[in-house]
């Protein structure tokens, strides 16, 4: 908004203050600038639209998952916090994993262990106990 505002007053007093009016703005993209930027933006539209058909239940539970989080942070942590936050995560978890790279390997396999086991106990004592509709022949 600061520089709409800054574009504005330039263009009403330049003639006033330099004894000049400014030039013409011609402002043109390159096509191949126009051509990538629209196809990320109907990528992203596809993906949505994948999401929400809910032909893919895994997806589509992963991306509801992933917005509630997000939605859980952000009542925390103000939206400036978070994105200095990333930016700093950034910059240096890759030299971090880059220096201490066989530890982190030895956590992270410990970590998905540990999830394995938790979802097979889920398994065991909530989903095997749901009563499921068989077919019959």
């Amino acid at each position: 908004m600061l520089f709409m505002a800054v574009g504005v007053l330039w263009c009403k007093f330049a003639g006033r203050i330099f004894n000049r009016m400014p030039s013409e703005i011609n402002i043109q993209l390159p096509q191949s600038t126009c051509i990538y930027f629209f196809g990320t933006v109907n990528w992203f539209l596809l993906k949505f639209c994948e999401i929400t058909s809910g032909k893919n239940f895994k997806i589509l539970f992963v991306a509801m998952a992933g917005l509630y989080m997000l939605s859980s942070i952000g009542t925390y942590i103000s939206s400036l916090n978070l994105l200095y936050t990333i930016i700093l995560s950034v910059g240096t978890l890759p030299a971090l994993y880059a220096r201490y790279e066989t530890q982190v390997d030895a956590i992270a396999a410990r970590c998905i262990g540990v999830v394995k086991n938790l979802c097979k106990l889920f398994e065991v004592k909530v989903l095997d106990k749901i009563p499921r509709h068989r077919k019959l022949n």
